[in-house]
């Protein structure tokens, strides 16, 4: 059996603001252009960096 699951427009800004303050130092040590964005983001307020994530297209957050 095999299952598939795809998804597509994922809220990152909603897991940003809820994962936020769990994620901060595992942002700083990842490779990759969206890491790098979320990185400095993550020392934003949550709601502050959520507008900020829900700004960038898809494409940037998926690496």
């Amino acid at each position: 059996m095999k299952i598939t699951i795809e998804l597509k427009e994922i809220d990152y800004g909603a897991l940003v603001e809820m994962f936020l303050s769990l994620v901060q130092n595992k942002l700083a040590e990842k490779d990759g252009t969206g890491a790098e964005i979320l990185a400095k983001i993550a020392g934003m307020l949550p709601a502050i960096a959520r507008n900020m994530v829900d700004l960038l297209p898809q494409e940037t957050l998926v690496t």
